[in-house]
């Protein structure tokens, strides 16, 4: 749910922006891989470029110290809300929110720039979605069988069903995307947008690996990964999340929610 790579998280891929559904595909030994190898590639992970390292902590510079203090700016979820990630080109318009429907679920109308990549698979473990194809085409693999959504057609997928959706042709797609129950999507939603929009993602519009390993921790309940399996997930990402906060990422920057627990 990130941006055109909203599901796609850094190194792992992850996958919020926006949706999910848009991920770049890279083997499992791309550069981001690379990133955990290496202390100065962890940091450009994180989107940036460390100045110097010290013996009491990482100084990075005045760029991203900047772009990290103001990456709050997306307010609450609003009806008619629009919003645009400028890496990827995705927008989407809010219809109903998790506010208005007391929970109940989220209403979106999501617009895709044509010729996007595939994603990588992922699922979400307690939300059912469902896809209504207002224009153009929307190309999916569910359960590893891939067919093509046309103009006025719907499809529901459940919770835990593995799945990965695409605009793998010129036109621009536009898809009425409702999530149920809306848990926290709309505040993940509203992270990755404000990270692309402060310009800490990937050049493909995913947030960095340091920035993944918060993410996916603090939204494990609307999404996650399909591979790799999830308990190497937990350990890499385990061992991440200490350095992330260590150098002033944070899991949420989005508007201003109370904390919850992470999800194991």
């Amino acid at each position: 749910m990130f941006g055109e790579n909203p599901g796609r998280f850094g190194g792992c891929a992850v996958a919020l922006a926006v949706h999910s559904h848009h991920h770049v595909n890279q083997p499992a030994s791309g550069r981001r891989y690379l990133c955990a190898a290496r202390p100065w590639r962890l940091l450009r992970c994180a989107g940036a470029r460390p100045a110097r390292v010290g013996l009491y902590g990482f100084q990075f510079t005045q760029r991203l110290s900047t772009r990290l203090l103001s990456a709050s700016s997306l307010p609450m979820a609003y009806q008619g809300q629009s919003v645009e990630n400028p890496i990827t080109g995705q927008s989407l318009y809010f219809l109903s929110t998790a506010r208005q429907t007391n929970g109940r679920e989220l209403v979106l109308e999501a617009s895709y720039r044509g010729r996007g990549p595939e994603p990588r698979p992922h699922y979400h473990p307690q939300q059912e979605e469902l896809f209504e194809v207002l224009q153009g085409e929307l190309q999916v693999r569910l359960d590893g069988q891939l067919r093509t959504l046309r103009r006025g057609e719907r499809l529901r997928i459940a919770p835990g069903q593995v799945h990965a959706m695409w605009n793998g042709q010129d036109e621009r797609t536009i898809v009425r995307w409702t999530t149920r129950p809306a848990l926290r999507t709309e505040e993940l939603l509203e992270t990755t947008f404000t990270l692309a929009q402060a310009g800490l993602v990937t050049p493909e519009g995913a947030p960095g690996l340091l920035q993944s390993s918060l993410l996916l921790s603090e939204f494990g309940r609307e999404y996650r990964l399909a591979n790799p399996p999830r308990l190497l997930q937990r350990v890499v990402f385990g061992l991440l999340r200490p350095l992330a906060r260590l150098i002033g990422l944070r899991a949420s920057y989005g508007a201003a929610t109370s904390p919850r627990p992470a999800v194991r």
